[in-house]
């Protein structure tokens, strides 16, 4: 059985130095936004 996260709602002061640092852990990122 595969699992799955959907949803992942984070505060960061750099969204793009935090995106990369979640890629290079091996995460898939599928989109992201600043809000």
């Amino acid at each position: 059985m595969a699992l799955r996260l959907d949803n992942v709602g984070i505060v960061v002061e750099d969204l793009e130095v935090a995106v990369e640092f979640f890629r290079e852990l091996g995460l898939a990122v599928h989109g992201y936004a600043g809000v």
